[in-house]
């Protein structure tokens, strides 16, 4: 469910046009070696084993007054994208397959380029990801899968806040920018995960986010204002971490907002006196997630707590 939310269909994202009846396609000639998977909007051109960025210029010079709404670039080792083509172009999606690069471009896309979705997924860039070249696009979506991006740097803070979902999946991340994401006031959807975030503070995220997931990091704790100022939000997963409680500081104050979901499957949960709060609550939230402690309550499903199981607890 969370991955259909994410993805949707994303060569649908930026075209709602009517399907046309001619097909778009170039002579297959023209574009050697690359090819026209789709004579529809989007019109994709998938260029794989490429060695040089100008085969890549050479493709879309010989394309003439053909229009391409998709670059797919797979098993490729070349340099980097050039920009000239995708300017000239239009290019509005770029999906990077199992490439080896030096860097994502040769310099910094102008502000009058048409992309507005960038996804990469296995692939290396030999002198890291330069968010500085994507700062003056519009970028709507933005996905990196199984990609070395160890560090979401203050440089992120400089990309332009029309971005609605952004994913790291797989991608070795260690730490984020205490301001990363928090310019982005069109941010609906967040997910960083199986990754290594140990901490996360409440000034990295914008109001914006409906959508969060952090599943499978090493998160140990969450501060008590995590969540403040995001009405919006109605799903949280943070399943598959080290979280050991539940409490009604971070937690209480969603259940009038309108949150819908949270999971917490997968971490040590103690179901101590701390935890009692959440069975005095109409379960109007959806939450998952088990007691690893205390002992009588191991492996107790948190919606089968009842107050009667905290009577010790003082008033």
């Amino acid at each position: 469910m969370k991955e259909a939310f994410f993805i949707a269909c994303i060569f649908a994202i930026a075209f709602s046009t009517v399907v046309l009846a001619k097909d778009l396609c170039p002579p297959p000639n023209l574009i050697q070696p690359c090819k026209c998977t789709s004579g529809y909007p989007p019109v994709t051109y998938e260029c794989s084993n490429l060695t040089s960025q100008e085969t890549m210029e050479k493709v879309f010079k010989k394309s003439l007054d053909y229009q391409v709404n998709a670059l797919d670039i797979v098993n490729s080792i070349f340099m980097c994208v050039p920009v000239s083509p995708l300017n000239s172009k239009q290019v509005s999606i770029l999906a990077i397959n199992h490439c080896t690069m030096a860097s994502l471009f040769e310099s910094a896309l102008a502000e009058s380029n048409s992309l507005e979705t960038v996804v990469v997924e296995n692939s290396t860039f030999q002198r890291g990801i330069d968010w500085g070249l994507l700062q003056n696009v519009n970028l709507k979506m933005l996905q990196f899968r199984e990609t070395d991006v160890k560090r979401i740097g203050e440089s992120f803070r400089r990309m332009k806040p029309t971005l609605e979902q952004i994913e790291f999946k797989k991608t070795r991340t260690v730490s984020i920018h205490d301001q990363a994401f928090s310019r982005l006031d069109q941010l609906s959807s967040l997910v960083i995960v199986y990754n290594s975030l140990k901490t996360i503070k409440r000034s990295m995220f914008p109001s914006s986010l409906y959508f969060l997931d952090l599943t499978a990091n090493k998160l140990t704790d969450l501060p008590d204002d995590i969540f403040t100022d995001m009405p919006v939000l109605h799903h949280v997963y943070l399943e598959k971490n080290q979280l050991q409680h539940f409490s009604s500081a971070v937690w209480e104050h969603l259940y009038d907002t309108g949150l819908q979901q949270v999971t917490l499957s997968d971490n040590p949960i103690i179901c101590d006196c701390s935890v009692k709060w959440y069975t005095q609550k109409k379960r109007s939230v959806r939450v998952t997630g088990n007691c690893d402690t205390p002992e009588n309550l191991h492996g107790w499903k948190l919606i089968q707590l009842s107050p009667g199981d905290f009577d010790y607890c003082r008033k």
